[in-house]
């Protein structure tokens, strides 16, 4: 995303080496970026240059989303053998420190993936991994999908579930 506020479907920045390709399909709170009813300000929706390096300043929730040369999904459809590679260095430069910060400090950090490479057909397998503070680290053996993600989200801040969709919350991964 080029600019706080970004309405448009795609940007190429045309100044660096590796595209830097944002696509609004990875960013679906644009869709309420406004100023009427159940809309978000312009200045909610911000391009990583905007990360603070102050990890107080961050906000209550915040979503970090790679551009399509770091989201690995070239993996497979081109056969860029760099795609993981490239994916994994990006989160490590981009949240290391804040990972680091979050562990001491009371936060959370989610990281969850849109999708598998659809070896099998049944089953669309994505890893989500929580870390922070006051986590039992485990594998989670039940499965778990983006409502399930959102309806932990929803009911750590006592929030009303938004949708009809039956998905509990994450338990079993809290400690003290």
């Amino acid at each position: 995303m080029p600019k706080a506020g970004f309405l448009d479907c795609t940007y190429l920045s045309s100044s660096v080496t590796i595209g830097h390709l944002y696509a609004r399909k990875h960013t679906p709170w644009v869709n309420w970026v406004g100023t009427g009813v159940n809309c978000i300000p312009p200045s909610c929706s911000v391009p990583l240059t905007d990360f603070p390096k102050d990890f107080t300043k961050l906000p209550t929730v915040a979503f970090f989303i790679p551009n399509m040369d770091n989201d690995m999904h070239n993996i497979g459809l081109s056969g860029d053998a760099n795609a993981i590679r490239r994916g994994d260095r990006w989160l490590k430069d981009l949240i290391a420190e804040y990972a680091a910060w979050a562990k001491k400090h009371n936060s959370l950090l989610i990281v969850t993936f849109d999708e598998d490479d659809y070896v099998s057909k049944n089953e669309n397998k994505i890893p989500t991994i929580f870390y922070g503070a006051k986590l039992i680290s485990s594998e989670y053996k039940e499965p778990v999908n983006h409502y399930n993600v959102l309806h932990t989200l929803e009911s750590m801040y006592g929030l009303t579930i938004s949708d009809n969709v039956v998905a509990p919350p994450i338990g079993g991964i809290w400690g003290k």
